[in-house]
């Protein structure tokens, strides 16, 4: 939640799978639009997940949960421009 800003989903979650250095991961894209109600400081607060990997410990696979966060953000919204229609 963003105070002062409606928060859309644009899309489902997509799956998808990429490979860095070899190893193979799973990742679940999600995409948002954000439309700031009023002008001045708009603070994203931060974002998480909480999943879980698998491991390889000496040949045994194991499962462990791991959280991964992305910090608060602030943006400027600028007031809207006095040129624009006040019908819209």
């Amino acid at each position: 939640m963003i105070k002062d800003a409606v928060v859309i989903s644009i899309e489902s979650p997509k799956p998808t799978q990429q490979t860095i250095d070899g190893i193979s991961y799973g990742i679940i894209e999600q995409r948002y639009l954000i439309f700031p109600e009023t002008s001045g400081v708009m603070v994203i607060p931060e974002a998480f997940i909480t999943s879980s990997v698998r491991l390889n410990q000496a040949g045994a696979y194991q499962r462990t949960s791991i959280r991964i966060s992305a910090p608060t953000a602030s943006l400027g919204v600028l007031p809207i421009p006095k040129a624009y229609p006040t019908n819209k």
